[in-house]
């Protein structure tokens, strides 16, 4: 069971406990979306990404996985979203990248400046707005 296993192996040691996620008609997890998680949760994933794969001291994911998360594996080609890879947009802003919700939250994980923020904002189409102030009032003054 793909749920069970991330529970064990992901979710159990950031002391998240057992998430909601979607499934499919035949009860399977839809692993691609639908990850039930608080702010405070995003952001503990987060921290896991920004520390290379570790978490309070113990490796949860490898740092192999985390280095290629966080570059780009697909070109966007001027798509405002940034390039893409393995569920993360890419930030130019401090090399960073970030997770989407499904309902406008955003983890952001800038190792450059050793900072993750998660958030929740509205939907619509004025991120690049988001990260435009993030950069002139929060990493301008890092």
């Amino acid at each position: 069971n793909f749920t069970q296993l991330c529970y064990e192996k992901i979710f159990l040691p950031l002391e998240i406990g057992l998430p909601m996620w979607g499934v499919d008609p035949m009860g399977n997890c839809i692993a691609a979306s639908e990850l039930c998680l608080s702010i405070t949760e995003m952001n503990k994933l987060g921290i896991l990404f920004l520390n290379n794969g570790v978490y309070k001291g113990k490796r949860i994911v490898s740092e192999e996985y985390i280095k290629m998360c966080s570059k780009p594996q697909i070109k966007t080609q001027g798509c405002y979203w940034g390039d893409y890879s393995f569920q993360f947009w890419m930030v130019p802003e401090g090399d960073g990248y970030r997770a989407d919700g499904a309902y406008g939250q955003i983890t952001f994980i800038w190792p450059k400046y050793d900072l993750t923020l998660s958030f929740q904002r509205p939907e619509d189409d004025k991120l690049p707005k988001v990260i435009e102030i993030l950069r002139e009032e929060v990493l301008s003054k890092l």
